[in-house]
């Protein structure tokens, strides 16, 4: 599960390729990469509640639920250069958290759900 920018979700649906990996820092040129597990947020109905319930210091406007081309890219990391991270592969809400550097949508397959502003409503 990662959230998406408008211009993101602009270009996923338009079928464009691009990287949601967040930004650069230290060793990690194409972004941290961080996601998120869908299955431990799938009892979330909106995106203010996603958005409550991860803790998160933004305002999302779209989440993609995709699956991994090829999962030997996640990582944990033990330390990155966020105020709110918190080592150990969760969150600082407690959801499970892991990171694919550079992730971009050539590392994912057809999503099984994309959801928009407000309400998740299933797209697609």
């Amino acid at each position: 599960m990662r959230t998406l920018t408008p211009q993101q979700y602009r270009d996923f649906t338009a079928g464009r390729d691009f990287s949601f990996g967040g930004k650069p820092v230290d060793g990690y040129p194409g972004g941290m990469g961080f996601i998120g597990s869908a299955e431990e947020v799938r009892g979330i109905s909106t995106v203010q509640g996603y958005k409550e319930a991860l803790k998160l210091d933004y305002e999302p406007s779209y989440l993609l639920e995709f699956q991994l081309k090829d999962p030997a890219g996640l990582q944990n990391v033990l330390e990155a250069p966020y105020q709110e991270f918190v080592p150990g592969g969760r969150s600082g809400a407690g959801y499970l958290e892991y990171n694919y550097p550079g992730i971009g949508t050539n590392n994912i397959v057809k999503p099984s759900r994309n959801w928009s502003e407000g309400s998740l409503a299933k797209r697609g």
